[in-house]
């Protein structure tokens, strides 16, 4: 039983940590979009 517990743990907070990440990337992303664009502008 612990054994599944630690498991599930284990999964949830690589999960949690993968989505951080891809929202930290996706952010990244649109401020480097958002700074070309205002580059073109200027």
């Amino acid at each position: 039983m612990y054994e599944i517990i630690s498991k599930t743990l284990i999964f949830s907070a690589s999960l949690y940590v993968r989505l951080q990440l891809y929202i930290l990337c996706a952010k990244s992303r649109m401020t480097k979009s958002y700074i070309t664009k205002s580059r073109i502008t200027f």
